[in-house]
């Protein structure tokens, strides 16, 4: 099946700060995860990877990763089972392959990522790497910090230190 012809279908899952958009693909594989329920950002970003028109169509039912991402919202999930498809470069491939291994309740500085990817020194390229990052929570750039202790986090601060804080509070 050609990119231009997958179906994708988003749904919506509140939380205390607001609301996630959900993309996934009709087998039920993640392609993205939005902040708000502007659906315009998500499809914009990934017509730019996909190189092509992408339409989204609403589904109201439940499917795993939002139930998933509920559980982790209540503290209740440290980890997701969930099949993800990345329409990524082959470094921010790399960047969020290390990061995703990050463990619950953790966190690592930028530079950090740049050494485990033996490229010292980019930070900024670590971070210019997880301001793309499609699936945000799943693939945890939350827990990556700058090394004065701050960092950016594209969607909101407020979000990245309430992600923090629940981790922080659900240790296992």
């Amino acid at each position: 099946m050609s990119i231009s012809s997958k179906r994708f279908f988003y749904s919506f899952v509140a939380y205390s700060l607001g609301y996630l958009t959900v993309v996934y693909e009709l087998d039920n594989t993640a392609v993205a995860l939005g902040f708000g329920k502007d659906t315009c950002e998500i499809t914009s970003m990934l017509e730019k990877r996909l190189h092509c028109p992408v339409g989204l169509n609403y589904r109201s039912e439940g499917w795993r990763f939002t139930d998933q991402l509920q559980s982790y919202l209540a503290g209740k999930r440290h980890a997701f089972e969930i099949d993800y498809e990345l329409y990524c470069t082959p470094f921010q491939r790399r960047v969020f392959a290390l990061v995703s291994q990050i463990p619950y309740g953790s966190i690592c500085t930028y530079g950090e990522i740049a050494q485990k990817l033996g490229t010292r020194g980019y930070a900024r390229a670590v971070g210019g790497a997880l301001s793309q990052n499609p699936l945000p929570i799943l693939i945890p750039c939350h827990r990556v910090i700058g090394a004065s202790g701050r960092g950016g986090f594209t969607p909101d601060p407020k979000i990245k230190s309430y992600l923090l804080a629940l981790e922080q509070d659900n240790l296992p």
